[in-house]
């Protein structure tokens, strides 16, 4: 996730965290050089503490905000409903192929969620509609999926696939099957 600093800053504000960041100094600091060829960006040595600040909020927000267990569940849930309402929102387009017509993606604001739960009123019944608009009803009633474990992965074995995951939890178990979700964890640290 990239973030900018004006937006981590207001992010920290809303959440209370105590943040020494001044990152208006730190971007006055900076400065592009070239070495050996490539171009790099420089930052003075005296602003070791204000990059530190840096890293360790993006870390701290990580950890509280943006992969809190409240905010994966209903992130899974938004990607749900919108899996489902993919081909129901447009007569000719399609929510995956909006990345190629840039008016209709800037017409896609957090509105999304509440014309999908009103779709009923212009357009009728239909399954994936109202399966999205459950989906929409247990985010507004806070009745959201629920975590039911986190794993590091094992050392002896590696697992590629999201199928071989849900193989290894369920077991022939094929309605826990069909109710597993499972999302990655990825930290990189280079």
């Amino acid at each position: 996730m990239s973030i900018s600093l004006t937006t981590c800053c207001e992010i920290v504000t809303i959440f209370g965290i105590t943040c020494t960041l001044n990152w208006r100094r730190l971007i006055h600091m900076m400065r592009v050089v070239e070495k050996d060829g490539e171009l790099r960006i420089a930052i003075r040595d005296k602003e070791r503490d204000n990059v530190f600040n840096l890293f360790y909020l993006r870390m701290h927000l990580r950890r509280i905000a943006y992969q809190h267990p409240t905010c994966s569940a209903i992130d899974l849930m938004v990607k749900d409903v919108l899996t489902l309402s993919n081909n129901i929102l447009h007569p000719t387009k399609t929510l995956s192929d909006s990345i190629n017509d840039m008016i209709f993606y800037l017409s896609l604001t957090d509105y999304i969620l509440d014309m999908i739960a009103n779709l009923n009123i212009w357009l009728g019944e239909s399954p994936q509609r109202s399966e999205a608009q459950k989906i929409i009803d247990r985010i507004y009633r806070r009745k959201l999926y629920t975590l039911v474990g986190e794993t590091p992965p094992s050392n002896d074995k590696y697992l590629e696939s999201t199928d071989d995951i849900i193989s290894e939890i369920s077991g022939e178990d094929n309605t826990l099957r069909e109710t597993l979700c499972v999302a990655y964890l990825d930290l990189k640290f280079w």
